[in-house]
């Protein structure tokens, strides 16, 4: 590469980096190197943090808000990234940060650190969410159709109480028709002369073998049992369906407070889980307060006499006014 490209390629840098710092170009060129070094190194440290926000926004937007719409993920990770960018000006760009911004600074980075280390250990332990969930889906699946699961109790056991007095009942009368599977009946016949003839009809009874009318009575207990059994079954695939239902709904939730606390169970019974944590935690905080180690361990450059010099014309030129 000629010296030429590496110019070009070098102010290219520069440029990006006080694009990203809020450092004025136009006296970051004629400072020394030494500045350009500042704003490079400035510049590093915003690109660490940028990356990690935009994949925090990214990763927390299509997981849990929109999921899987690549468009809004996007959205918010650039959306994160400029609020990034804007909290780290406050801290380059000031020439005496007070202990208070420190100390907010580094609470921030405890924050972020924290949601960052939890969505990226969320994904890194997907699999254990998913297993996890499966050998305690049955106790989260009792607990979310207790109302339902009540109701849908009492209507069978309202259905079952009826059954149990019904068979009662035909036990009663299958025990009667075994015992007289046909009675007496009666009926009245005519006989004699015909009405037209103005006399009087006379009517003769005789008794006759029937069936026994409680067979009637059976058959229609039995269709009444019957009709319950089906209601029975009825109520009953509809505590399977609901129980399935509530089973995908609870395999395929992702709701962030539900994974979270899967996932500081899942951690906390594992020793290497818990150490992959701290680990992600500890590299996303000290990415997250890379500026303010710069900041605090800077002891200027000639921008900043620049700056103070420019300061230091404009008081002078009020005072020349008073």
């Amino acid at each position: 590469m000629s010296d030429w490209s590496r110019n070009i390629l070098g102010d290219f840098w520069v440029k990006f980096g006080c694009f990203l710092t809020g450092h004025s170009y136009t006296l970051i060129s004629g400072s020394s190197e030494a500045s350009r070094k500042v704003v490079r190194k400035y510049m590093s440290a915003f690109l660490l943090i940028s990356i990690i926000w935009f994949s925090v926004g990214y990763l927390l937007s299509t997981r849990y808000f929109i999921r899987d719409n690549t468009l809004f993920g996007l959205i918010s990770g650039l959306f994160a990234v400029i609020i990034v960018i804007n909290i780290e000006r406050t801290i380059v760009l000031g020439t005496n940060v007070s202990i208070f911004a420190k100390i907010l600074r580094v609470l921030l980075a405890l924050i972020i650190a924290l949601i960052g280390a939890t969505v990226i250990d969320q994904i890194i332990f997907e699999e254990d969410v998913k297993k996890y969930k499966l050998d305690n889906v049955s106790e989260a699946i009792a607990q979310r159709i207790k109302s339902e699961d009540l109701i849908l109790n009492q209507n069978i056991e309202r259905l079952q109480s009826t059954k149990r007095a019904l068979n009662a009942q035909l036990i009663r009368l299958e025990v009667e028709i075994a015992q007289s599977p046909v009675v007496e009946g009666s009926r009245q016949i005519e006989f004699g002369v015909s009405e037209v003839e103005g006399k009087r009809v006379k009517t003769k009874d005789y008794s006759q073998k029937i069936a026994n009318p409680a067979i009637e009575n059976a058959n229609r207990i039995r269709m009444l049992i019957s009709q319950i059994d089906e209601n029975i079954a009825s109520e009953n695939d509809r505590r399977l369906q609901l129980r399935e239902s509530k089973r995908s709904e609870f395999l395929n939730d992702r709701g962030f407070l539900q994974e979270l606390d899967i996932l500081i169970k899942v951690i906390s019974a594992s020793s290497i889980g818990l150490f992959v944590y701290i680990l992600w935690m500890a590299l996303l905080l000290i990415v997250e307060l890379l500026v303010l180690v710069i900041k605090t361990g800077d002891a200027g450059s000639d921008y900043d006499l620049l700056i103070q010099h420019q300061v230091d014309i404009k008081k002078n030129r009020i005072n020349s006014l008073k």
